[in-house]
C-alpha cells in the first residue's frame, strides 16, 4: 500500500502553458457594419448614389440653396429627429427627388423657412415620406408623386399643406392646418384617409377625379377666404365616404357628377352642401346624405338620411 501511494503521488497529468495567447477579439459589429449609413454634415447636399443616409445634427441652408436632392434610386433618409432650417424666400427645396427616380425614404424629423416645397418627391415614383412635420414653406409642405405614401406628417403654416401629385398617391393619417391654400390637394386618382385639416385658408381637402376619401375631418376651413370648403370635389367619379364635415365656410362641395357619397357628417358649415349634378346620370351618384341640422335644401335626386330630431 505504501509502494502504491508513493507511486501515485509521483505520477502528474501533463499540463498547457498557463499565460494566455492574447486579449479576446470582438465578437459585436458596429452600427456601419449592420447598416452601413452616409452622414450629411453640411448644406447643400446631393446624393448620386443609393444607400442610407442621415443627418449628425441640425442643419441650415443658405439664402439661394436647395437642401438635399436625391438624384438616385432606393435611397432612404432619416433626419434622426434634427431640423433642416431653410435660408428663406429665396431659398429652393429642403429635400427633393431630382427625376424619376425610384424606392425613396424620407423620415423623422422638421423641415422649415424653405422658399419653395419643404419636401417634393413628386417626379420620382414609389417614394415614402413618413414621420416629418414640414412648416413655414414657401410652396407645399410635402409634396408626392405615384404609387408614393406620406404618413403621420404634419404640415403647418406652408402656402399649401400635403399634396398628393400622382395616381395612386396615398395621404393617410397626417395633419394640416393654417396653411395659405388648402390643407391637402389630390390630383387625379389619389387616396385620402384617416387625415385632419383644420383651418387652412381655401379648402381642406381639394380632389380632382377618381380620388378616394375617406374617413377624414375638415374643421373651420374656408372663412379668410371666404369660399373654402372642407371637401371640394372639381372631378368627375370621386368616392367621398364617412368623413366629418363641422363648422366650414361651406360643407360638400361637388362639382360636376357622378361620385359616390355616402355616411358624411357635414353641420354647422354657413353652407353645408352645394352639389352641381351636371351630367348626374342616376340618384345613386349620391348614395346618402345625413341631414342632421335644418334649414336644408335639396335641388336633385338623392337619397337622405335624417340623423336626429330636428
Amino acid at each position: 500500500m505504501a509502494a502504491a501511494g508513493l507511486l501515485m503521488a509521483g505520477f502528474a497529468w501533463a499540463q498547457g502553458p498557463l499565460t494566455p495567447p492574447g486579449a479576446p477579439g470582438e465578437t459585436m459589429k458596429t452600427l456601419a457594419q449592420v447598416e452601413p449609413r452616409t452622414s450629411i454634415t453640411n448644406l447643400p447636399f446631393s446624393i448620386t448614389t443609393g444607400g442610407s443616409y442621415y443627418l449628425a445634427a441640425a442643419l441650415a441652408g443658405g439664402e439661394s440653396d436647395n437642401g438635399i436632392g436625391i438624384e438616385a434610386d432606393n435611397v432612404t433618409l432619416d433626419l434622426m429627429g434634427f431640423p433642416l432650417q431653410g435660408g428663406g424666400a429665396g431659398s429652393g427645396d429642403g429635400i427633393y427627388v431630382s427625376g424619376a427616380h425610384r424606392g425613396i425614404v424620407i423620415r423623422n424629423g422638421l423641415v422649415s423657412g424653405w422658399g419653395q416645397c419643404g419636401v417634393r418627391t413628386d417626379e420620382g415614383s414609389v417614394c415614402q415620406v413618413a414621420d416629418l412635420v414640414a412648416v413655414s414653406n414657401g410652396s407645399y409642405g410635402i409634396s408626392i408623386g405615384e404609387a408614393s405614401q406620406a404618413e403621420r406628417c404634419t404640415a403647418d403654416f406652408n402656402q399649401g399643406g400635403i399634396r398628393a401629385a400622382g395616381a395612386q398617391a396615398l395621404v393617410r393619417d397626417c395633419f394640416t392646418r393654417r396653411n395659405l391654400a388648402n390643407g391637402i390637394d389630390a390630383d387625379l386618382g389619389a387616396f385620402i384617409e384617416r387625415c385632419t385639416s383644420y383651418s387652412n385658408t381655401v379648402h381642406g381637402i381639394a380632389c380632382g377625379a377618381d380620388c378616394l376619401i375617406r374617413a377624414n375631418r375638415c374643421i373651420g376651413n374656408g372663412h379668410d377666404s371666404g369660399y373654402g370648403a372642407a371637401i371640394a370635389a372639381s372631378g368627375t367619379s370621386n368616392h367621398i365616404e364617412r368623413n366629418e364635415l363641422v363648422g366650414n365656410y361651406r360643407g360638400l362641395d361637388v362639382q360636376p357628377m357622378p361620385h359616390y357619397i355616402v355616411d358624411n357628417v357635414v353641420e354647422q358649415n354657413l353652407d353645408n352642401y352645394s352639389i352641381n349634378m351636371g351630367a348626374i346620370v342616376s340618384t345613386d351618384s349620391v348614395r346618402r346624405l345625413l341631414i342632421s341640422e335644418l334649414p336644408v335644401t335639396v335641388g336633385h335626386n338623392c337619397h337622405l338620411q335624417v340623423t336626429r330630431d330636428l
